[in-house]
């Protein structure tokens, strides 16, 4: 084992870029300061050790590791004793820029067991971790939290039942003539299962309705039907907004999505934090592998409030902190322009950190040393690196663990 003053250092981190195709022109490129990247879209800047995305740690000048080996070199220096017992050694937790110009799949995330049980059953399949028609990529959960830096619109969990039936009545009274037929009027969960696996024919008739009812109706779900079916035309998901709520939250909100909780993100930039996974069961809206047996397995089909998950901070002089039910991570938003940040606890805490503004400086009084990063820069501080003092004059975003 090092001697853990080795680690008593801020150091620089390299995230992963995903260029998925739903992802902005210009969102993360103008964040991180990239011109060279616009015109292409990025999806999602990726923080943390997860194998589809292990970003680089600068361990030298001349040398970058991956986190999950920078981590393997003294797991307990690095994450801190009660994380590194807990979590197995491995960083729990996955911080994310998300820049969505395009609506994402309607989506769900496995619960833990959910996502072991799942995992073990592909392997045993022998479904190569690769495959196109992968669903869990890992053995964990995925509860998320998503701040925003902009307008965010998403759909998120189902609206009363009443208020499904009227939407249908006014938009898609086709829809509801040929579910009656089929008898699958009986519950949400039945409606839903009908309109995930209605075949082609019909489906192009009832959307084809739908658009055409859309025109007598001004308003979020006329617009959020139409921006569906511009991007992925006669797919079921464009009558997705009948069912889920669709949501608009401001700049600087924050809103928790629990395992089994469908959703779908419509456009908007912010940060998410979620557990260490990469485990997506897809129903609609993707050019990517949709499993909607998998979906109705996990998914959870009841009426969700509009503001269920809506999450406020606690605050303490110029740091908010967002804490949910996820152990396995925490967000903190520090505003540098309000004054400095001191980290002096005995409880020692990764900290994985995003910067936006102008330079700021880390400095470590007992070692006598300093680390200056700038607008768009990434650094992480090892649990046994402190105490320490962070100044300048913009906003630290931060993804610790929740101990």
């Amino acid at each position: 084992m090092k001697n853990n003053k080795e680690f008593i250092k801020a150091y620089n981190f390299t995230p992963v870029l995903k260029d998925y195709d739903w992802g902005s022109l210009s969102g993360i490129q103008n964040i991180i300061k990239r011109d060279d990247l616009k015109g292409n879209p990025l999806a999602e800047l990726w923080m943390g050790s997860h194998k589809n995305g292990d970003g680089l740690v600068s361990v030298s000048n001349d040398k970058k590791i991956n986190l999950s080996e920078f981590i393997k070199t003294d797991c307990n220096a690095i994450l801190g004793k009660p994380v590194s017992k807990k979590y197995s050694a491995e960083l729990p937790f996955l911080f994310k820029i998300l820049a969505a110009e395009k609506p994402l799949s309607i989506q769900v995330h496995p619960s833990k067991k959910e996502a072991e049980k799942g995992f073990d059953n592909e392997e045993k399949e022998k479904i190569d971790i690769s495959a196109y028609n992968r669903t869990y990529k890992d053995r964990n959960h995925k509860p998320e939290l998503i701040y925003t830096l902009t307008d965010f619109y998403l759909l998120k969990g189902f609206r009363e039942c009443s208020d499904i039936y009227s939407n249908l009545r006014a938009f898609s009274p086709l829809f509801i003539e040929r579910a009656e037929r089929e008898k699958k009027l009986a519950t949400i969960e039945k409606l839903f299962k009908y309109l995930l696996s209605i075949d082609k024919n019909n489906l192009h008739d009832i959307i084809d309705q739908t658009l055409s009812n859309c025109k007598k109706y001004n308003g979020l779900i006329s617009d959020t039907i139409n921006n569906f079916y511009s991007v992925y035309g006669y797919d079921s998901g464009v009558l997705a907004p009948l069912f889920l709520n669709i949501l608009k939250l401001k700049p600087h909100s924050a809103l928790f999505i629990p395992a089994g909780e469908l959703h779908s993100y419509i456009s908007g930039i912010g940060f998410e934090i979620m557990a260490n996974s990469d485990n997506v069961l897809r129903g609609g809206l993707t050019t990517k592998y949709i499993d909607v047996k998998g979906l109705f397995e996990v998914g959870n089909f009841k009426k969700s409030s509009m503001d269920k998950g809506i999450t406020l901070p606690k605050t303490d002089k110029n740091v908010e902190k967002y804490i949910t039910k996820a152990g396995e991570f925490t967000f903190s938003v520090i505003s540098l322009d309000k004054g400095n940040y001191s980290y002096e606890k005995s409880r020692k805490n990764f900290e994985l950190y995003f910067y936006i503004g102008n330079e700021c400086k880390v400095t470590f009084p007992a070692e006598n040393s300093s680390y200056n990063f700038k607008n768009g820069d990434s650094f992480i501080i090892p649990a046994c690196a402190f105490p320490y003092i962070i100044n300048g004059d913009g906003i630290l975003y931060m993804a610790s663990v929740n101990i």
